[in-house]
């Protein structure tokens, strides 16, 4: 009886170890940091405090070296943590500018094949995905991505990460502007119907906003509220981007290089708003551009507006972009790191290909004047130049809650602390509880001897 109980113990604490809810956040190396701190050195400190924290990687057919990134992620990454893979390969992906469909895929069954490839990559490892950049802002209310096929595609690959992983989380992408009025709200939902109708039960968590733009996290968190009630889907959560959105003010709509951008809260699941945001992510790389972001003293006329810093191409690491979002940030807010401002870049730009999405940014007639967004982007975005609400919530200018800045750096080592904690408690419990029934055993066996040999006397007798 008592090893049945120690085997269930055991059961028991492997169990909690390794639920893919507590794991701590993991992810590889920065391939643009390696070699940004060779070129510029007095980055480099801030750059390696920037790179002990799990950033994204992303599995597009826009990358030539996707596979040996992600088997690289997994190596890093231990069966006790969970990484982060960002799918974006849609058939005709991009379809409004067309600008990011640089990649091998054109059809649904190399599409097919190229999600399965990551599935048996990663296998029942624990893992987040997140799901196809822009396209269900592209695909409702009758846009170019309804007819590509975009829903559709989508549903098959939720139903292939997720069918055979129990352990897989999957996050659709959805623009924060798609969720400013209820009619787009609604939109959503549609598309979420369909893309999660075929995955296994309970994988599809939710959606991200605020991917690789400089959206404040409050506001966010009031757009995913609001979407949760609108839907009447409680179970649905929201992921929000907080690469560089720590200070952004709310009069600048920009999301190309922006020059208020500011590192945010590292990932962490203690994002301070149970019940409505799962998980912070970085699934943009602090640093790397947006693109070439033209502004409105570039020659030519305005692109973007004066918020934007003109740039190198989309994913080449920024230096001037990285000292302002440093500086800006979290880590010199938090006093975890020193001002970089007078330390000044003038070595030419680097980077690698372009290993992310490769997307052009809104092709407007003025700065920030459209109504809604143009999604033609050139890099892994959601782009908009959208207005700001007419109405924010009262705390769109909050960064994040005070619990959530003193405590998200810390998460990595909190969330294994607490884990094993919990696994330790168990298995000390059970091991008392063994211990326990294995002495009221052994006196039963002592009482039941004394028995037998008054019985042996008495017969003797």
């Amino acid at each position: 009886m008592a090893g049945y109980i120690a085997l269930l113990c055991c059961f028991l604490a492997y169990a909690m170890a390794f639920s893919p809810d507590e794991l701590p956040l993991c992810g590889g190396p920065v391939l643009t940091y390696g070699a940004a701190k060779s070129t510029y050195p007095a980055l480099a400190d801030a750059l390696t405090i920037v790179e002990q924290h799990p950033m994204a990687t992303w599995w597009t057919d826009n990358n030539s070296t996707y596979r040996a990134q992600v088997e690289t992620l997994m190596g890093h990454c231990n069966a006790s943590t969970v990484p982060t893979i960002v799918v974006y390969a849609l058939p005709q992906k991009d379809c409004h500018a067309g600008y990011s469909n640089l990649g091998f895929i054109k059809d649904t069954s190399q599409y097919i094949a190229f999600v399965q490839e990551l599935a048996d990559l990663v296998g029942t490892r624990p893992v987040i995905y997140v799901l196809e950049p822009d396209a269900v802002g592209l695909a409702s209310d009758g846009g170019c991505g309804h007819a590509a096929g975009y829903l559709a595609n989508m549903q098959r690959a939720t139903s292939i990460l997720t069918a055979r992983n129990p352990n897989a989380r999957l996050y659709v992408d959805v623009g924060y502007w798609m969720l400013q009025t209820d009619a787009k709200s609604r939109q959503v939902a549609a598309a979420m119907q369909v893309v999660g109708a075929a995955s296994r039960p309970g994988a599809v968590r939710g959606i991200v906003l605020n991917t690789s733009n400089y959206r404040r996290v409050a506001e966010m968190a009031t757009l995913c509220s609001n979407f949760v009630n609108l839907t009447g889907n409680p179970q649905w959560r929201c992921v929000v981007d907080t690469s560089r959105n720590y200070r952004t003010p709310s009069t600048s709509n920009e999301w190309c290089n922006n020059k208020f951008g500011a590192i945010g809260v590292p990932p962490t699941r203690n994002t301070g708003y149970p019940g409505v945001l799962d998980l912070f992510l970085w699934i943009k790389v602090p640093g790397e551009s947006d693109g070439t972001c033209a502004n409105s003293s570039a020659p030519g006329g305005a692109a973007h507006s004066s918020d934007a810093m003109p740039g190198p191409p989309a994913a080449i690491f920024f230096p001037q972009a990285f000292r302002k979002q440093w500086d800006q940030g979290y880590f010199v807010d938090k006093k975890l790191g020193a001002l970089l401002v007078d330390k000044v870049e003038t070595k030419p730009l680097v980077g690698v290909l372009p290993q992310e999405v490769e997307s052009k940014p809104p092709v407007v007639s003025s700065a920030i004047t459209t109504s809604a967004p143009t999604l033609s982007t050139v890099l892994p975005m959601v782009t908009t130049t959208i207005p700001e609400m007419t109405s924010p919530p009262p705390s769109v200018n909050q960064v994040v809650p005070s619990a959530v800045l003193s405590e998200g750096v810390e998460h990595e080592k909190d969330a294994t602390n607490l884990t094993w904690s919990v696994v330790g408690a168990v298995v000390l419990g059970c091991v008392i509880l063994v211990l326990a029934l294995y002495a009221v055993f052994r006196k039963r066996r002592r009482e039941v001897k004394a028995v037998d040999v008054v019985l042996l006397s008495v017969k003797v007798s």
